[in-house]
């Protein structure tokens, strides 16, 4: 079915509302009537006009016509595609979508323009975005103000190659969950929150580098303690602290406990075993002790004991040989019933100045006598043996640690 359309000229001496008129039958074609979709719906006109143009009307203000096309209300649920735009809008309810002068497309929900407040443009020229003080991409930078939720990982685009913030844009606080934080391919970062202090994990070497203001490289606020006793060590043979600085507290060796209490160092008080080992010298609760053939030396420009001295005594009654380590001998000479020999040490065996005394201690040494002998070849002030012969008598004897024996 379709209707004619008349074009040409028309001529006509009055205007009449019935009956027919006539035409010269020139430009008069047969157009088919374009079809709806939808027929139920009443049908759009479509015609050529006399200037050779294509257009459609219709009563609901739809119509087409000499390139333009113009639309009451338009929706589309796939869809628009523009092939060639122009600058213009598309607007929507509280929107606004266009292509500014510049080729820019721009999205806002207030009136066109170069980027108004809530805005968002998309620039052809190096793909950049901007309008927004949210959101701005220009060149490879992205700049979002506020905060971002992200459903899913974030990844880079490359292993290694790019960083999470910069030396002068730094992040202000990094919260994460009970996983790791890894540093390279083998170490890891992480928390034990099975624990009452919920502890940060290190699995590998922990190394600290960097002073502050009083050359400290790390500062604690609590204790330092290792995860299990008597295991691990403060310091190697080879990596050894240079000083080690405590307060008048206890410093503890196992059990032992080493302290200071008014300006004196305490170990082992009130205890008789307790003491310092240093070297061959042992310093216990009654004084030093040497361990044997050792010499304990003392030096000083002068010596002032405060208290009694008291020296070695070794009292005998028969025949001796005095040691090295002999000091005071007491003879029992009213227990004797023949004279006594007292043989002194090689005098190489003794230290330069080493002195012996020896006395009568029983008062008898006039009926049996004291002999003191010199041994292989010393001599005491010039002779092989002296002898004690008056009732409690005595003599001081010093070495010069070679081969004689003085009487002082």
């Amino acid at each position: 079915m379709g209707y004619n359309v008349l074009s040409g000229s028309v001529s006509s001496t009055s205007v009449i509302s019935s009956g027919s008129f006539i035409g010269d039958g020139a430009g008069l074609e047969n157009v088919k009537q374009f079809e709806l979709f939808n027929e139920a719906v009443a049908l759009i006109p479509f015609y050529k006009t006399h200037e050779g143009d294509y257009a459609l009307d219709s009563n609901s203000g739809f119509n087409f016509q000499n390139g333009a096309l113009t639309v009451p209300a338009l929706t589309s649920s796939s869809g628009i595609k523009l092939s060639n735009p122009i600058s213009g809008t598309l607007a929507g309810i509280g929107s606004f979508l266009g292509i500014d002068g510049s080729g820019n497309m721009v999205i806002t929900s207030s009136a066109a323009g170069a980027g108004p407040v809530n805005s968002l443009q998309f620039h052809t020229g190096g793909g950049e975005i901007s309008g927004s003080s949210a959101v701005k991409l220009i060149g490879s930078e992205l700049t979002v103000t506020g905060s971002i939720a992200v459903t899913g990982s974030i990844y880079p685009s490359g292993s290694a190659i790019y960083n999470l913030g910069s030396p002068t844009q730094r992040w202000n606080q990094l919260y994460l969950g009970s996983g790791s934080m890894h540093l390279g391919a083998n170490c890891s970062i992480s928390t034990d929150e099975t624990t009452s202090h919920h502890s940060i994990v290190i699995n590998k070497r922990t190394e600290i580098f960097g002073s502050g203001s009083s050359g400290e490289g790390l500062t604690l606020t609590g204790h330092l303690l290792p995860s299990t006793s008597s295991l691990y060590d403060l310091g190697s043979p080879t990596k050894q602290w240079r000083s080690l600085y405590v307060s008048s507290s206890t410093v503890y060796f196992g059990g032992e406990a080493l302290s200071v209490a008014d300006g004196s160092l305490k170990f082992g008080s009130g205890s008789a075993t307790k003491g310092f080992h240093i070297g061959h010298m042992h310093l216990l609760d009654r004084g030093i002790v040497m361990d044997p053939n050792r010499i304990f030396q003392m030096k000083a420009f002068q010596m002032q004991f405060h208290g009694g001295v008291a020296y070695k005594r070794n009292v005998v009654s028969w025949d001796y040989q005095v040691l090295k380590t002999d000091y005071m001998i007491g003879v029992q000479s009213n227990t004797l019933t023949a004279s006594v020999k007292l043989t002194l040490p090689d005098a190489t065996a003794c230290i330069a100045g080493q002195t012996f005394i020896f006395k009568d201690e029983g008062g008898n040494c006039h009926t049996h006598n004291i002999v003191i002998s010199a041994s292989n070849g010393d001599q005491i002030d010039g002779n092989g043996i002296i002898t004690l012969e008056s009732p409690y008598s005595s003599v001081n004897i010093y070495t010069n640690g070679d081969n004689k024996y003085f009487i002082y």
